[in-house]
């Protein structure tokens, strides 16, 4: 190497090197823990105090969607990737493509967190954003669950899971909106 030439080092994340990255869940709910009608577009409310609660908790951070779910904010609400965000869409289908740049697509739970820890820069949090099953596979994994409970009775096919002793009230507020509905801001820790 000639005198006064640097050897360019590139540092990445070891995954198995990293301190356990806090996994936070974030979800809005109906009365029986209902969350959406699995292959049916759309939310099952209106409630924009929640969109934007979503919104200042998951802005600047990485997201962790089901391909149904991701589909579903792309093609029925805004036509395009949360802005602001590094998504993650988790999905079986071998075959899938976002269409988008900087969407990464991965097939199983750890690839997802091994991408996500991977990217992930200092100060950045890692949400998982549903739908049904991948709230399912990644319970066990999370620290933090930040659930908006609607005061409202909805038919649906897909639920969030029912929460163990191992998980407690860390803050609660409650709220009515501007279209009338009762809600509930919950934020549940999991016990030491």
């Amino acid at each position: 190497m000639a005198t006064g030439t640097k050897k360019r080092v590139r540092h990445y994340k070891d995954p198995k090197t990293i301190q356990t990255a806090r996994l936070t869940m974030i979800v809005a709910m109906a009365n029986g823990n209902v969350i959406g009608n699995k292959g049916v577009e759309g939310m099952l409310w209106r409630l924009p105090e929640d969109v934007q609660h979503f919104k200042r908790q998951t802005l600047e951070n990485i997201c962790i969607f089901g391909r149904a779910t991701f589909q579903n904010i792309v093609e029925g609400f805004i036509g395009k990737p949360l802005p602001g965000r590094i998504s993650i869409v988790l999905t079986r289908d071998k075959e899938y493509k976002t269409g988008f740049d900087g969407v990464f697509v991965v097939h199983s739970a750890k690839e997802a967190l091994t991408k996500a820890r991977r990217i992930q820069k200092p100060g950045q949090q890692i949400f998982i954003c549903g739908g049904e099953d991948i709230y399912k596979i990644f319970l066990p994994h999370a620290d933090r669950i930040i659930a908006t409970h609607i005061n409202l009775d909805v038919e649906g096919t897909a639920t969030f899971p029912e929460l163990g002793k191992e998980w407690c009230v860390d803050s609660s507020e409650k709220h009515i909106s501007t279209t009338g509905i009762g809600y509930e801001f919950v934020t549940y820790k999991k016990r030491p």
